[in-house]
């Protein structure tokens, strides 16, 4: 539902696709969004559309551009008010402050974190049912055998090591989609964001950007790669932009020189 939300604000920012199209699907995965009750996803959509917004109105420039980066700074200290303030914000959603018991169980998955912290339990090695472990904390918990949770997952799973990994890419695709919502790329660069954002707020009661089959986990790996080839295409337009210069400069002087020569 989410990322039906953010494929139909991407569409709705694109020249030449049709908006009405791209209104309706992110009226229909908004409406689906509520009728589940999913907390997650209506929280994940509410910031999408949000920000979204603010995009739109950076692209434009001038004026409308300083107002984009001041909604973006008080949008920054919300989130952060609400962060310290969880009972508050869970009370706006209606729901409890074990995430519907999912943070019952993270106790014992940081446990297990500290007893293989560097390279983990291996992917999904924890998890799996031979594991005598996970009998115990599912009988005695309940629930669907996950951390809930992104970051103790990889934790869990691959360790500090390659948690840090994984850290350094996010970081580096927002550093990118910045360079390409700034330069060549402009509306794709604004989704690539959207898209980590996204991807965060999900991230604190499920698992992303790990499971190979999630579309979270393709989109991350191929909007990184796409922004990157953007800014690879810019630099290598500028490039061959001044070498062209340099030589329309070169053949002036050479003209300039052989008339001063003739004189």
């Amino acid at each position: 539902m989410a990322g039906g939300v953010l494929a139909g604000l991407h569409g709705a920012r694109i020249r030449g696709w049709r908006p009405f199209r791209s209104i309706c699907v992110i009226t229909l995965c908004t409406t689906v969004a509520f009728m589940s009750k999913s907390s997650t996803s209506i929280l994940t959509i509410f910031v999408l559309l949000w920000l979204g917004m603010l995009g739109k109105l950076y692209l434009k420039g001038g004026s409308t551009r300083t107002i984009a980066s001041c909604l973006a700074i008080v949008s920054v200290a919300i989130a952060i008010f609400f962060m310290i303030n969880a009972d508050l914000m869970f009370d706006l959603l209606g729901k409890e402050d074990t995430l519907t018991g999912r943070t019952v169980i993270w106790p014992h998955v940081i446990d297990k974190i500290g007893e293989k912290p560097i390279l983990g339990w291996g992917f999904y090695g924890f998890w799996s049912p031979s594991n005598p472990l996970v009998w115990q904390i599912v009988k005695g918990l309940g629930g669907v055998p996950t951390a809930h949770n992104a970051m103790l997952e990889f934790l869990l799973d691959i360790g500090f090591v390659g948690t840090a990994f994984f850290s350094f890419l996010w970081w580096r695709n927002f550093v990118l989609a910045v360079k390409c919502m700034n330069g060549p790329a402009g509306q794709f660069g604004v989704s690539s964001i959207l898209l980590l954002i996204g991807t965060s707020v999900i991230g604190m009661s499920e698992v992303v950007l790990l499971p190979p089959l999630q579309i979270w986990t393709s989109l991350f790996f191929v909007t990184g790669f796409i922004c990157e080839k953007q800014l690879w295409l810019a630099r290598a337009a500028r490039r061959q932009g001044m070498s062209g210069v340099a030589v329309v400069n070169a053949r002036s002087q050479l003209a300039h020189a052989r008339l001063a020569g003739k004189m």
